[in-house]
């Protein structure tokens, strides 16, 4: 997919992993620029309201697993500058990847909470 279609026609490419299964009270991302995309998304948080979005968005956590290239968003990483993933969970998290994730080892509350503030902050791409 990504070398039959034109980079300029995507503004960002965001994969996400693991939402349901927090590690901590935020998020993490993986990407070649986590710092820099951590830095835009909190940024688009400042004026949400909540205090729990502050800092939501962490750096990978994890820089020894290399799961920029592992995900899925690595392919458009190499073309695009918006790609990256953003991951609730430790690749560690014993239902990572597992035929065993099923929805009773879900928590609801943090996925809701992460959708919505992951949704606030990717709006910029939309613009």
């Amino acid at each position: 997919f990504v070398e039959k279609t034109n980079p300029r026609t995507i503004r960002a490419m965001i994969n996400l992993e693991m939402l349901g299964r927090p590690e901590k009270e935020n998020c993490f991302i993986v990407s070649f620029r986590n710092n820099a995309i951590r830095k835009m998304l909190n940024h688009s948080l400042d004026n949400y309201g909540d205090s729990a979005a502050k800092n939501f968005f962490i750096n990978d956590p994890y820089p020894d697993e290399d799961l920029s290239r592992r995900s899925d968003h690595y392919p458009f990483a190499v073309k695009i500058k918006n790609a990256f993933t953003i991951m609730g969970s430790s690749p560690a998290d014993i239902y990572y990847h597992s035929v065993n994730d099923e929805y009773q080892t879900i928590d609801f509350d943090f996925l809701l909470k992460s959708t919505r503030l992951i949704a606030v902050a990717c709006e910029q791409f939309t613009k």
